[in-house]
């Protein structure tokens, strides 16, 4: 789906078989797209469409993708209208923690492994996990992990890590920058730098963080009181936070959670910074179910729907597990198999 179409609407020919694709673009015009033998979905999932995020993964928090902005669900909508089932929407890959820079509906990873002098904190002024933690293509993320319980009238009943804060110093500000949104030569000690903003040159990260100071995404004051107040982290928490984290890093252990030795380092200052970081996808799994071996869309009853295919993430096979050739092996197989079977269909005109 070019990028100046919004959601397209799948036209059908009868109750079931699909004849085109209607779209419309940004100025409001209507085109239609004839499709003499099918029509394969082949447009990704909905990890920018902040309502079926809201119904199927995580109610109440605007995940942004790493990727496309586009992935809007089109393909979803476009099935059910089609009469298809619906699968896997619950299904996702996490990517860890991203920043949104100003203006732009997609978020950076910030990577936090080999952190040094820098700890990640929710609004209430603690840590919550180990910074050093694996967290890319994982099925959970501890951010969205639920706090709270009917029984206890004490607990918080929200998402503890939601949003969470990245806590530095005037060091770390200088070490270099907090994500890397610039694509690098591949080596061994650098993978490639992936997402929509890299790839297209959209945003490139200040080398010394100080674009994203002056453009609000860091938060910068010379007390730890009044950086928690400014970002609006429990202020007396932070404190006692940065203190016992000092600490741990004198003594060369995080008692807390573990955190390796060689990762860790002291916050010192003034000044001090926080940089608010939120929840990322890579992408959802969700969409119309389909067989696998020929790409069918398939209704409710498992009937294929004439001349409908799907492919890739938009309803993909990957549910509750992503295996390791992941979602563009799937995409290229399922895709050329639905492809092969759309070419036998006779053409409907």
């Amino acid at each position: 789906r070019p990028p100046y179409f919004r959601r397209s609407v799948v036209q059908t020919m009868g109750p079931t078989s699909v004849f085109g694709v209607k779209a419309t673009d940004k100025t409001g015009k209507e085109k239609y797209f004839k499709a003499k033998k099918g029509v394969l979905l082949a447009c990704g999932g909905y990890e920018n469409n902040p309502q079926l995020i809201d119904s199927h993964i995580l109610p109440g928090v605007r995940v942004r993708p790493a990727g496309t902005p586009y992935n809007l669900g089109d393909g979803v909508y476009m099935a059910q209208e089609a009469g298809a089932d619906i699968v896997h929407m619950a299904g996702c890959e996490w990517m860890g923690f991203g920043a949104n820079p100003p203006g732009h509906d997609v978020a950076i990873k910030v990577e936090l492994r080999k952190l040094g002098k820098g700890i990640v904190v929710h609004r209430f002024g603690k840590r919550y996990f180990n910074e050093d933690k694996k967290l890319d293509h994982t099925r959970t993320l501890v951010a969205i992990e639920f706090d709270g319980y009917p029984d206890d009238p004490t607990a918080l009943s929200d998402y503890k890590g939601v949003p969470s804060f990245l806590i530095f110093d005037e060091a770390k500000r200088l070490a270099g920058p907090l994500a890397k949104s610039k694509l690098e030569p591949v080596t061994d000690m650098a993978p490639p730098v992936m997402g929509f903003l890299a790839v297209k040159g959209l945003y490139e990260w200040s080398a010394d963080n100080s674009q994203e100071i002056e453009n609000g995404m860091i938060k910068k004051a010379d007390s730890i009181q009044e950086l928690a107040e400014i970002a609006g982290i429990d202020p007396v928490a932070l404190e006692e936070t940065i203190k016992n984290w000092n600490d741990y890093c004198q003594a060369g252990e995080d008692a807390e959670f573990g955190r390796p030795p060689n990762t860790m380092g002291p916050i010192e200052g003034p000044p001090y910074y926080a940089m608010e970081i939120g929840p990322l996808f890579i992408n959802t799994q969700g969409g119309p179910k389909h067989s696998n071996l020929d790409g069918k869309v398939l209704d409710r009853y498992d009937n294929p729907i004439p001349r409908l295919y799907a492919a890739g993430e938009c309803g993909s096979v990957y549910s509750c597990m992503y295996h390791g050739s992941g979602n563009i092996a799937e995409a290229l197989i399922v895709g050329k198999l639905a492809a092969e079977t759309a070419l036998q269909e006779e053409p409907w005109a």
